[in-house]
């Protein structure tokens, strides 16, 4: 009598564990679900994108799921910076993603966020510690080997020097992350990087650079199906480079295809920034 009792307590307690296990896994399917359907809205309606990681990491958090509430947080971080224009939102939660990668000891991940987090303290002003925090992640990047991490620092970093118009700084570290790129044939990201540098040419008026940089990404743009935003940004760039040279009709022709390919995109439910 006594052994069947025991039996039934246990088998009890297996299926009651088994519903919690069951209602568990429901319930983190439904956070994937949420952080996914944010993904999908993140052009066409970046404030969705940012709620829907909000609730899935609520949820996360319940489980003690550290690296998708880490997830979750970049997400929200790269909207409100890429698509609200909100660098001050962005850092916060850029600073909560990096304190959860540190939990996990996941140094890679961690680096990554925190080079972003110093493109975000730079449009703040803070330089200081935006170039802190970038020379951070690259210290972080090259102890585990990771070299595509490094030169897309030195992108960064790059960047952050062109908004202090240190002009040498800014296009030494800029050339840095294309070569790297240019050494394993990733053409898409030197067109990227290519984009940076003519801007950074016309700025400062040097316009026979400038010109090699404009050729080699008209070249690239002919071979490659390039990222929209970075195709937006050179027809931009390209706006910018023959005004400064008095070519009104290229100027125009330029014009008219930064026109088009962001209206287009706009028809899609894309938001060009």
């Amino acid at each position: 009598m006594k052994e069947r009792s025991f039996n039934f307590i246990i088998l009890m307690i297996l299926i009651f564990s088994g519903k919690a296990e069951a209602a568990h896994q429901k319930t983190i399917v439904s956070a994937d679900s949420l952080k996914n359907l944010g993904y999908t809205y993140y052009d066409s309606n970046p404030v969705k994108c940012i709620a829907y990681n909000d609730s899935a990491a609520q949820i996360y958090k319940q489980f003690n799921d550290n690296r998708n509430v880490a997830l979750c947080f970049q997400n929200i971080c790269f909207a409100y910076y890429e698509k609200l224009n909100n660098p001050q939102q962005a850092q916060d939660f850029a600073v909560k993603s990096i304190n959860l990668w540190n939990l996990e000891q996941d140094t890679l991940a961690e680096a990554n966020i925190i080079k972003y987090l110093g493109l975000i303290q730079s449009d703040l002003g803070l330089f200081r510690e935006a170039k802190s925090n970038i020379k951070k992640a690259i210290f972080l990047f090259k102890s585990k080997g990771f070299k595509a991490g490094e030169a897309v620092s030195y992108r960064n970093l790059g960047l952050i020097y062109k908004q202090e118009h240190k002009l040498d700084s800014c296009i030494y570290y800029l050339n840095l992350n294309k070569k790297f790129f240019v050494s394993i044939n990733q053409n898409k990201r030197v067109f990227g990087v290519n984009n940076d540098l003519l801007e950074c040419y016309i700025d400062f008026n040097r316009m026979e650079e400038a010109e090699n940089i404009f050729n080699s990404n008209n070249d690239i743009l002919k071979e490659y199906q390039i990222y929209w935003q970075d195709k937006v940004n050179f027809y931009r760039i390209s706006k910018s480079y023959f005004e400064n040279l008095g070519n009104k009709e290229l100027l125009d022709f330029y014009n008219l295809k930064y026109t088009y390919l962001k209206d287009s995109l706009s028809e899609q439910g894309i938001r060009v920034m």
